[in-house]
């Protein structure tokens, strides 16, 4: 049985009927299947369903019974002695699959559903997942035409992005490409960039991408309909369940169950741990039922609370970072307490990882209600100075010009001024001196209407330092101007938002000062023109006024600094390497600061263990420029991760550490599998019942599946694995138990030892791995319990016969009293006796005497013998009990019991000349002989027909045939099988199994006239 699982639209159907025809040989008796409407308005009646499928199996409708329970019994009783293939598409949950489950083993079973928790008794679980950009295409070229394809590669790949990889998605464009021949692919993929028209435009005939979700959507609750409606509003990739909680307004732990819910529902994917991700297409579909279903206002109040949630998270992220920075006060206090996090590494870190999760944040604020412009610039602000001095800083410019332009449409001067002293501001900006002098200047005239702290105290020192960079000559009136602002007594007596400019500004004013500074600049040439393209943090404000000239000072948030600052790239960015073997990728470092700096290079993120650069140190002069080396060695171990892994390489200037860079990339680790099974324990003991665990370790990189099934040794053993199947991570292992349960139990005798095997099959590997163990089952009562037992019966017997044979002697005195003189005898009685008179009969005549063999001319006959193995002293071959009863076990004993029960270990064996072979007939139950039995290698005891024991017409499983193999050495082979009688040293059951082609002391056997 096998379950497939997945979004809608992603080809479940298709694929579970493609299985069905590849394998309709193995499946003669024919294939149902049915379609269980999960999706619809009306999922299918089980009931009903089972009266279907009884007409499709030949049962006249009268025929058919009332009850679930008697539908589905009649149903298994049908397919109990067939082979039948059962496809059930598009199941709701396991109760509606479960009363149409066949119970013959010779039937097989394919289930689709949307729903993951399908808990069907061992099935295998597959997760179809989208299509890539090689299998899309391949469907494109089926569909279109490979010439079309061919002739717009570009825009072929963007349909196929834009279609999300879903299979029904793909044929809906390719049907619509297809039917419009006119029409060229770049004009398909224009219309579907709208993300608002872009449902209408997936939509052709009856299919339609838009009734495909609504299916599972309409299944679900008022409750979780509304969080699938109000998570899609944060547009990230990903989002964890603190962003869904935001959304949702409710409790992480709540929020979390509403989301597992959606997960099962196949509307949500998860991705990874405590992080989910809508499909694009879905999150679409969502969207707009948000904006058919919620009020604008509910909308906005949830997009709100995402938005302080991000907020709240970059502020702490900024606090662990700077712990001395006071932008955090100068910025809107968000409600929400956001993400905890436990340093400044962890902060970096979560930055690292979610750097494309805030960008499309960010960009879906801006693009949405305009209330939501001051949450977004907010969110925008704390980000690129948190993000100051590392290389994913530039990458902010474009929602900077976005937030501008979006501030100036809804006439927002806080969010215009606030977007244009990010576009000014040297330490956050790439634009050239005089663009940003223009930006820095324009964000100063809004800011002195709305009365904004932050840009009217930041952006005039802003203007200093890039007037300071453009001319000494242009700075003093920026100086002057700061100076004004700077200066006017602070609202807060305890905290100064800015302390620490002064010293720094009122220096650039001498003309000492200026005339130093020119010098220096002078000698310094052109890159000094040039300027900085990332700034950061320097030398604290308890510098003398003299040092604090030799480079471009920078004052930040409570401290006064030098200029310094690097900048970063990896060559190339992503890379791919095997386990066990070596990559590496160049690291270049630019020292574009004022000052002498020392880089440390360190590893950072999952990959750092298996990750070195050399050299880890760089030490560069302003303007110069060096180059590292990054090597990979993943481990051939599950620590190396199959598939893409990001990583990052922490650059930190060794007098400056809190400027600190990580310049990412992405390696892409190979797979490799390697597993490893094994038996605990390898014996296992009991009378009744034993359990055992079969260990399965995952000792590759990727997700494994493991199916488990027990061969018994015959009718001997049962073994049954608990579960069937289990998915092991990479460096996981996992445990099943097995349920030993033996055929018979032994009351009477000794030890029995039973092996038994168990298969492992790893899912895509044909050939199974085989753990051989031992069963021991100890009887009930012991031997030596039924030697006594044998005594003292003897000793009964023997009492109770010698009590009935011994004759007491009594003494008397009594005399016989003689009768006295005179007195009658006493008359007889006359009656005619009862008893008939015996009449004399002749004596009968002695039995002929028996003619001896000499006598009568004929052959004696077959004399009764011993069968004896080579192995571990000889075990004797005996017919277990001494009975002729049908089906009576063939055994072995190691001790020899001589007439003790029956002559048991004693054959007489019959030879045909005609073709060269035997019978053996116990000396215990004659008229019986050793049979093969039907459909197992066992041997038992039936009955023989007397003519044909005699002529040899025996059927093929009750002869034998035997081999000379030498040294006095006999094999028996049996005619039906063609397989030899073995030893397998215990007296429960002789077997038959192929013989080898050397010598093996199990096969041999000694056949002689007694022990």
């Amino acid at each position: 049985m096998a379950t497939l699982s997945g979004l809608g639209g992603v080809g479940k159907t298709a694929l579970a009927l493609h299985v069905a025809h590849t394998v309709r040989a193995h499946f003669p008796d024919g294939q149902l299947y049915v379609d269980l409407q999960a999706t619809g308005l009306a999922p299918a009646d089980s009931s009903a369903v089972l009266t279907h499928l009884l007409r499709a199996l030949g049962v006249a409708e009268s025929a058919v019974p009332d009850g679930l329970e008697q539908k589905a019994a009649l149903y298994r009783s049908l397919l109990a002695d067939r082979e039948v293939l059962v496809l059930l598409d598009n199941a709701r949950d396991s109760a509606q699959v479960r009363p149409l489950l066949p119970g013959a083993p010779g039937c097989a079973v394919l289930v689709t559903s949307r729903a993951r928790t399908l808990a069907l008794p061992a099935a295998f679980r597959v997760d179809v997942e989208v299509m890539d950009e090689a299998e899309a295409l391949a469907l494109l070229d089926a569909i279109v035409g490979a010439e079309r394809v061919a002739a717009e590669p570009e825009a072929a790949r963007e349909l196929i992005a834009a279609c999300g990889g879903l299979p029904l998605v793909v044929r809906i464009a390719a049907a619509r490409l297809a039917s419009r021949p006119g029409r060229t692919m770049a004009d398909l993929v224009a219309r579907l960039s709208d993300e608002r028209r872009r449902l209408d435009e997936l939509r052709v005939g009856d299919l339609g991408v838009e009734a495909t979700f609504r299916g599972g959507y309409d299944a679900l609750g008022p409750g979780h309909a509304h969080a699938f409606r109000a998570i899609a509003l944060c547009g990230m990739p990903t989002f964890c369940r603190g962003a869904a909680a935001a959304l949702l307004d409710t409790t992480d732990d709540e929020a979390e169950a509403a989301v597992e819910t959606l997960v099962d529902a196949g509307l949500v994917e998860l991705h990874g741990d405590d992080r989910y991700r809508y499909h694009e297409l879905v999150g679409l579909f969502a969207r707009r039922l948000g904006e058919a279903c919620d009020s604008p206002r509910e909308r906005e109040e949830a997009q709100r609370r995402f938005s302080d949630y991000v907020l709240a998270t970059v502020l702490t992220a900024e606090r662990l970072i700077r712990p001395h920075g006071a932008l955090p006060d100068l910025l809107r206090r968000p409600e929400s307490p956001g993400r905890t996090l436990a340093d400044a590494n962890a902060a970096h870190e979560w930055l690292h990882l979610a750097h494309t999760r805030l960008y499309a944040a960010v960009e879906r604020a801006l693009d949405t209600a305009p209330g939501l412009l001051h949450s977004a610039v907010d969110l925008l602000t704390a980000w690129s100075h948190v993000l100051s001095g590392t290389d994913r800083h530039r990458t902010l410019e474009p929602l900077v010009h976005r937030a501008v332009d979006r501030a100036r449409l809804h006439g927002d001067d806080v969010a215009t001024a606030r977007a244009l002293r990010l576009l000014g501001a040297p330490s956050h900006s790439t634009e050239p001196r005089g663009r940003a002098e223009r930006a820095l200047l324009e964000s100063s005239r809004p800011a002195k209407s709305s009365g904004d702290p932050l840009v009217s105290t930041d952006a005039a020192h802003e203007l200093v330092l890039v007037r300071v960079a453009m001319g000494r000559e242009r700075a003093a009136p920026a100086c002057a101007q700061a100076l004004t602002v700077a200066e006017p007594p602070i609202p807060d007596p305890h905290r100064a938002p800015f302390p620490g400019r002064m010293p720094y500004l009122r220096p650039l004013n001498r003309p000492a000062a200026r005339a130093e500074y020119g010098g220096r600049r002078a000698c310094r040439g052109d890159r000094a023109a040039r300027g900085p393209t990332v700034v950061g943090a320097g030398r604290t404000s308890g510098s003398a006024p003299g040092s604090a000239l030799t480079a471009l000072p920078r004052a930040r948030h409570g401290r006064l600094t030098d200029l310094v600052s690097m900048w970063t790239s990896l060559e190339p960015a992503a890379i791919t390497v095997d386990p066990g073997s070596v990559a590496s990728v160049g690291l270049r470092v630019r020292n574009t600061g004022d000052t002498v700096e020392e880089y440390r290079l360190r590893p950072a993120g999952a990959a750092a263990g298996w990750t070195r650069v050399e050299p880890d140190v760089l030490r560069l002069y302003p303007g110069a420029e060096g180059t590292a080396q990054v090597f990979f060695a993943p481990p051939r171990t599950s620590d190396a991760v199959a598939g893409p892994t990001p990583f990052g390489i922490r650059v930190e200037p060794a007098e400056h550490p809190e400027i600190r860079d990580v310049v990412e990339g992405q390696i892409t680790v190979g797979p490799f599998t390697e597993l490893r099974c094994e038996l605990v324990p390898l014996s296992v003991r009991g009378r009744w019942r034993a359990k055992a665990a079969v260990a399965v370790d995952n000792l590759g990189n990727q997700p494994l599946t493991v199916s488990l099934s027990g061969r018994e040794n015959g009718d001997a053993l049962t073994v049954e694995p608990e579960p069937t199947s289990v998915q092991v991570a990479p460096g996981r292992a996992g445990f099943v138990q097995l349920n030993i349960r033996p055929g018979t139990v032994s009351w009477i005798g000794g030890t029995d030892k039973h092996p038994f095997t168990v298969a492992v099959q790893r899912a895509g590997v044909p050939e199974p791995i085989d753990l051989r163990g031992t069963y021991i089952q100890p009887s009930v009562l012991p031997r030596w319990v039924m030697a006594v037992c044998s005594l003292l019966v003897v000793a009964a017997l023997a009492f109770v016969a010698l009590w009935f044979k011994a004759v007491p002697k009594v003494p008397t005195s009594a005399r016989e009293k003689p009768a006295p003189a005179g007195s009658k005898l006493p008359q007889e009685d006359k009656k005619p006796s009862q008893e008939p008179t015996k009449e004399p009969s002749e004596k009968p005549p002695p039995p002929p005497e028996k003619e001896s063999p000499e006598d009568t001319g004929e052959e004696e006959g077959p004399k009764a013998q011993t069968i004896r193995s080579n192995a571990n002293g000889g075990w004797y071959l005996q017919a277990n009990g001494g009975n002729q009863v049908d089906g009576t076990q063939i055994g072995q004993n190691p001790e020899w019991t001589g007439d003790q029960f029956g002559r048991n270990q004693w054959w007489i064996i019959h030879h045909y000349p005609e073709d060269n072979t035997i019978a053996l007939e116990p000396a215990s139950a004659l008229g019986s002989v050793a049979e093969l039995k039907a459909n197992t290698n066992e041997v038992q005891l039936w009955a023989a027909d007397p003519e044909q024991l005699t002529s040899g017409k025996l059927p093929p499983q009750q002869k034998w045939r035997l081999v000379d193999a030498g040294d006095g050495r006999t094999r028996i082979v049996n005619m039906r099988n063609e397989e030899c009688l073995t030893d397998l040293q215990n007296d429960k059951g002789a077997l038959s199994w192929k013989c080898s082609d050397g010598p093996n002391e199990r096969q041999d056997w000694k056949i002689s006239e007694g022990p």
